[in-house]
Formats: structure tokens, C-alpha cells, sequence
């Protein structure tokens, strides 16, 4: 059977067809296609069938093939208008980002497209950038609340001096910047105030505030079953990941065909063969276990920190399933092989996802742009100003050739 709908931009949603429900199927039963039958980017998560359409595209058909067969039956049904889904995100990740008075930046603008990685020096803005796309792309504002002060360790330093969690939020605000913050892109926005140890935020999806001794409430939108969007990873939050993988593990474990292809990934890179991932006890503390070919288990704080990064990344990727990826430091304690193998994962996700890494590191930066066939950018803040300039693989490599470091160069 073909199916013909009218394509919806940036994202057209299908969540039905005539007499059949997509969410019942398996999508791989279908072709994307456009009306010159030329594949489409299309994304499943479980219950949708999100299409991105071309600027070009003026049909999407899904074509169904018979099981077991690759020959197509049936004639095209009456033109049929899908609505979008309301809980769509506006746009598939960021083109362009714009942001003002959002931490030690005053003002900046970035150019994302067909972008892959975020390069720079120290305190050159890298996870300012990805900081800032988390906040405007992750509808459930508490999930970003959570993660976020792990990532610049103020809660670390929270707990250490017995500050509680409302106040510790408070600090992690004051961290971004005192008076009004705004980011955006296209129409989607983010904007924040801090006024009297009180934060305020707003976004299509959603108004928050957060008070001390009152708590965190949501003045409007934002429902308890939100999607999370937005994966935003950092060796950093590891920690913060790993409880999330111990409070869902039922759920994980039950992932048995991405469990078993981030096994297979992991057997690649590694000089061991392993069978099983676990999480069972340990001193009294639930931890992850690698089960080898020979049954013996070996915990996974046991077998390198980049191996264990790796694991927890894919692990909570394949349980959220987000439709953008954001990973600060990639190169932070992989080696030139792990990192190669990785990119070869990042180049397979980043057809249907939108995916940025940042790294100060030109040899990561090469290894990444090589797998993935995408750009980097140079960032920098100036006078309070974020500058950028966009660099191409070729260009990384000639730069190299003559002994010059890119990332030294003012724009």
C-alpha cells in the first residue's frame, strides 16, 4: 500500500493512516520517500512517525511493503492532510542560535547548520553554546533544572556547604547572570529573570518560578509525562545518568535489540567479548555490570572511565530516544580509537538527529568532522561578544600543514 500525505514543515507528525495505526507497526515496514522518490530523514520513537521534509517537497509517501517481500502493493488513496502533533518541538534542533545577557555573554548569534562540532579554546563559550541550546530545546524545564547545576558542579559545592536545593538553584541562576536572559531561535524562546532570590522563566511550552522555602512551581504548561527532547551529556554529569539508569533499569534492560547493538559497539573498541550488560549489587550499592564471554562479570568503574562514559551515554540515548544530542568535551578521556568508533555512531544517529559535540581538541575535532562529513565552528567570547567562524575539514587539515593553530585566530 502507498500512502500519500501532504507534508508539513519543519517536521510533518504521522500518527495514523487509513484504516492503520502506525504506532502498532514496525516502521521499517515503510519507505520514506518524496514525490521524486528520493529518501526521507524520518525518526521513530515508539509511537510517531516523524518526516522531515526537503524545501523541495511537496508529497510524502510511505510506502508498505509486504512481509518478507520488497514488492509494493496497492494504488495511491485520497490526499490526506496529517495534523501536527501539539507536542512537537517547533523545529528539528537549532539553525540558528541567538542569545543575550546569558552568563558572561552579552550578546551572540550562531550559524548551526550542517554543524557537528563546537570548537575553542578554555572559557571560549563551547558549553555555554550547548547550555543555552538545552534550555530553549527541552520542553520539561524540571529535567534541565536537574541536570544543569551537575554540569558546572554547583551542586557539588552545594551539598558540600549545606545549601539546600531551592537555594542551590538560586546560585546556579546567579551563575548565568543577573537581569533578564533571553534565547532563540526562529520562534522558539527561552527567557529568564532573577528578582529577589526569585527565578522566572518563560517559553511557548511553559512559565516556572522558583522560590526558595516555597519550591518549584509551574505556572503554566509542562505535563508530567514530557518527553525529554534534548540529551545533554558531559563526563560531568556521568554521575547524574547513572542514577537515572538505576532508577529506570526494568525499562532499559527490556531494550533488548539497543542493548545488544551498543554490546556489539562496545566489543569493537574493547579487547574483551561481552555478552550481557547487568546491574546488580555491589558492597550494598547497585552498579553496572559487563558480563564476558566466559560469565565472569567485571564492573563497569572497573574497565576504564571512557568506556564507562560510553555506556552510560548509550544506555540513557536509547532510553530517551531525543531528537538532539548535545555532548560537552567528547574527547575527555577517549582515546584516538574509541573516539573513531564513537563518531561512526554519531554519524549514523545524526541523519535523523540533529547532533553538536564540543571539544577544545583539533585532533577530535578532525576525527569527528571525517566520520560525520559535517563542519565545525571556531568559537570565542570578546568583549562580552561570542565570535565564530565556521571551518571545514580541508580547511582543519591546511591550517595543520602550516603550523597554525585555528583556534588562535581572531575573527
Amino acid at each position: 500500500m502507498i500512502y500519500r500525505v501532504i507534508p508539513s514543515r519543519p517536521v510533518t507528525v504521522i500518527e495514523s493512516l487509513p484504516n492503520k495505526s502506525v504506532s502498532s507497526d514496525d516502521p521499517s515496514s515503510f519507505l520514506v520517500v518524496d514525490q521524486e522518490d528520493n529518501p526521507l530523514d524520518s525518526y521513530w520513537d515508539g509511537k510517531r512517525l516523524y518526516v522531515v521534509p526537503k524545501e523541495n517537497t511537496t508529497a510524502i509517501y510511505l510506502i508498505e511493503a509486504s512481509p518478507g517481500s520488497t514488492e509494493f502493493k496497492g494504488s495511491n488513496p485520497p490526499m490526506t492532510e496529517r495534523p501536527s502533533s501539539p507536542g512537537i518541538p517547533r523545529e528539528v534542533g537549532v539553525d540558528r542560535l541567538r542569545f543575550s545577557n546569558f552568563k558572561g555573554i552579552a550578546e551572540g548569534e550562531l550559524d548551526l547548520r550542517d554543524v557537528a562540532i563546537i570548537l575553542g579554546g578554555n572559557n571560549a563559550g563551547k558549553t555555554t553554546v550547548l547550555e543555552a541550546i538545552y534550555l530553549l530545546l527541552n520542553p520539561d524545564i524540571r529535567e534541565a533544572f536537574n541536570v544543569l547545576p551537575y554540569l558546572r558542579q554547583v551542586d557539588e559545592l552545594s551539598v558540600k556547604a549545606g545549601i539546600n536545593e531551592i537555594q542551590n538553584w538560586v546560585n546556579l541562576f546567579r551563575y548565568y547572570q543577573r537581569g533578564n536572559f533571553r534565547i532563540e531561535s526562529g520562534s522558539n524562546f527561552v527567557e529568564g529573570r532573577y528578582d529577589n532570590q526569585r527565578i522566572l522563566l518563560k517559553h511557548p511550552d511553559y512559565e516556572a518560578g522558583m522560590t526558595p522555602g516555597e519550591g518549584f512551581s509551574i505556572m503554566k504548561g509542562v505535563s508530567p509525562e514530557s518527553r525529554i527532547e534534548t540529551l545533554l551529556f558531559s563526563p560531568r554529569l556521568a554521575y547524574v545518568y547513572f542514577s537515572r539508569i538505576a532508577q529506570n533499569w526494568e525499562e532499559i534492560s527490556n531494550l533488548t535489540e539497543a542493548v545488544n547493538s551498543i554490546l556489539d559497539e562496545l566489543n569493537e573498541i574493547s579487547n574483551e567479548k561481552y555478552q550481557f550488560i547487568t546491574f546488580e549489587p555491589f558492597r550494598g550499592i547497585q552498579t553496572l555490570y559487563l558480563v564476558k564471554d566466559d560469565k565472569k562479570r567485571v564492573r563497569i568503574a572497573d574497565v576504564g572511565e571512557g568506556f564507562k562514559i560510553y555506556v552510560i551515554l548509550r544506555l540513557m540515548f536509547e532510553y530517551y530516544k531525543p531528537r538532539v544530542l548535545l555532548w560537552d568535551d567528547i574527547e575527555s578521556h577517549m582515546n584516538p580509537f574509541t573516539l573513531a568508533s564513537i563518531s561512526g555512531w554519531l554519524y549514523r544517529i545524526s541523519k535523523t538527529r540533529q547532533i553538536l559535540v564540543s571539544t577544545h581538541s583539533l585532533e577530535a575535532a578532525k576525527i569527528v568532522m571525517n566520520a560525520t562529513g559535517k563542519d565545525s565552528i571556531i568559537v570565542d567570547v570578546i568583549d562580552g561578544k561570542m565570535t565564530y567562524r565556521r571551518l571545514s575539514l580541508s580547511e582543519l587539515e591546511r591550517y595543520e600543514d602550516l603550523g597554525v593553530d585555528p583556534r588562535t585566530l581572531r575573527v
